[in-house]
């Protein structure tokens, strides 16, 4: 008789990282982008990122295919620097969810809306 085999694909390393390459091939927005919108502070798109990743975990999507976390080399200074790479999605969630008060950024939020609405 035949054995039968379940297949696990988080048991497959090779398999793992195809998906995780996938995914990462959506992710083509950054903080540093938010800090150009208007952003004030890493603690403020920190902040507002968490509260997308559980938007997202409450709406049974995968946060993987719209969040990785990263760190950066400036290989001039030596600093490293803290950083999220972000899909269309999750770039509107966090920007729809920085509780900033620069008025540049709260003007965006509002014609991301309206471009919705309409």
């Amino acid at each position: 008789m035949y054995d039968l085999n379940r297949f696990f694909p988080e048991d497959n390393e090779m398999l793992t990282n195809f998906v995780e390459a996938l995914f990462s091939a959506n992710l083509q927005y950054s903080a540093m982008d938010l800090f150009r919108a208007g952003a004030e502070s890493w603690k403020e798109i920190d902040g507002a990122v968490k509260l997308s990743i559980q938007t997202l975990i409450k709406a049974n999507l995968n946060p993987q295919m719209h969040f990785k976390f990263r760190f950066l080399t400036d290989i001039a200074s030596g600093n490293i620097v803290q950083d999220w790479k972000m899909s269309k999605t999750g770039f509107v969630l966090t920007l729809l969810n920085i509780q900033g008060k620069n008025p540049l950024l709260n003007k965006l939020k509002v014609e991301i809306i309206e471009r919705y609405i309409n």
